[in-house]
C-alpha cells in the first residue's frame, strides 16, 4: 500500500498556483517601483536615477537605504537629508497609491524599497560614467525616467532568465541600435 503525504496529494494543483502567485508578486513589485519612480519624478523634476546603498554582507532586510536622486547627467538633485518635496494637489491619484504612508518621508520610501529587496527584486546599476563614488562596486539604482539608461541593457550569464524576471525597471531609455558588422546586410 502506497501512502502519499498531503503535499504530494495536492502537488498537481499546488505548484502552478504557487508559480502564478510568484508572477503576480513580481507584477505588483513592478507597479510599486513605477509608483516610486512617478512619485520621485513629480517631486523632483528631472529625476532620472534613485541610487541606493545596499550593504550586501549583512541581513538582506536591514541595510538598504536610498542614497540620492540624480538627473540624467548624474548630478544630485536630492540626498535624503530631510523630507522630500511634497506632492502637489495635481498628484492626488499618485498620492493615494501610497495609502497611509507619506510619499515625502524618506523612511516610507526606504520601507517600500526594503520590501521589494527582501522579496527578491533586482535593481539596475548606475552607468559607470555617472558613478562619482570612486568605489569599484557598482551603485544599485532604480531608473526613474525614459531618459535614464541602465548600466547594462540585458543581463548576461547563467542566471539571465531569473535576473530579468526579478529586475525592477519602471523606465528606461531606448536600447541603442548596434551597428552591423562591416559587410553584413540588414
Amino acid at each position: 500500500m502506497t501512502t502519499t503525504s498531503p503535499a504530494t496529494k495536492h502537488e498537481a494543483a499546488l505548484f502552478p498556483a504557487w508559480l502564478a502567485t510568484v508572477d503576480a508578486q513580481r507584477d505588483m513589485a513592478r507597479l510599486v517601483a513605477r509608483t516610486i519612480a512617478d512619485t520621485l519624478s513629480a517631486q523632483l523634476p528631472g529625476a532620472a536615477y534613485l541610487t541606493l546603498m545596499i550593504q550586501e554582507d549583512t541581513e538582506r532586510d536591514e541595510h538598504l537605504f536610498p542614497e540620492s536622486v540624480r538627473d540624467t547627467a548624474g548630478d544630485v538633485l536630492f540626498d535624503f537629508e530631510g523630507h522630500m518635496p511634497p506632492l502637489g494637489p495635481e498628484h492626488a491619484e499618485l498620492r493615494a497609491q501610497w495609502g497611509n504612508l507619506a510619499p515625502d518621508d524618506p523612511f516610507a520610501l526606504r520601507t517600500m524599497l526594503r520590501y521589494l529587496y527582501i522579496n527578491g527584486a533586482v535593481f539596475d546599476r548606475l552607468p559607470e560614467d555617472l558613478d562619482d563614488s570612486g568605489d569599484d562596486d557598482e551603485v544599485p539604482c532604480l531608473l526613474l525616467s525614459a531618459e535614464a539608461r541602465p548600466h547594462e541593457w540585458e543581463h548576461e550569464g547563467e542566471d539571465t532568465w531569473d535576473v530579468e524576471a526579478r529586475r525592477l525597471r519602471p523606465y528606461s531609455a531606448a536600447k541603442p541600435k548596434t551597428a552591423a558588422p562591416k559587410g553584413t546586410r540588414l
